[in-house]
């Protein structure tokens, strides 16, 4: 008897193990999804695709490449694919890899430099993630357009 219930608790425990790891499958699939539904939707240009980040260039800037280390000053607004505005500067100043921020902005300017002008769709793990922030939703794909008004 007492190996019997172990053998149904082992059997329902790799169900539930199964269970959610396709429930993750499913949202990571539906998120990129949505965020392709949105860049066709805005008839966006991407020309550029890192690991569940999309960049559409509007403008191409000049200089070098923004590196570890660089102070670089930018305009941004973040929206939600809804369109909902959750936050927007017209001069963020940070220290690049120094100071925190999300991992989609880390991964991505590196790809940038003075001048450009682009739009950022961020997979929600290279975001937020699971945890809801503020006025953004857990598991959120999010989309910033971003100018790089100064690097120095």
């Amino acid at each position: 008897m007492k190996k019997a219930l172990s053998i149904l608790f082992i059997i329902s425990t790799l169900l539930l193990i199964i269970g959610l790891i396709s429930c993750k499958k499913e949202e990571v699939i539906d998120e990129n999804a949505k965020m392709e539904d949105y860049i066709k939707s805005k008839d966006l240009l991407v020309d550029t695709i890192v690991d569940g980040i999309y960049i559409a260039r509007q403008r191409i800037g000049t200089g070098e490449l923004i590196k570890s280390g660089d102070y670089v000053t930018v305009a941004y607004k973040g929206e939600l694919l809804n369109g909902k505005v959750f936050d927007q500067s017209s001069a963020f100043k940070f220290k690049f890899m120094t100071d925190r921020m999300i991992e989609s902005w880390e991964k991505a300017l590196v790809l940038l430099r003075e001048n450009d002008n682009v739009v950022l769709i961020s997979h929600s793990r290279y975001a937020y993630g699971d945890r809801q922030i503020g006025s953004i939703p857990a598991n959120s794909p999010l989309v910033f357009e971003i100018t790089i008004s100064k690097v120095e």
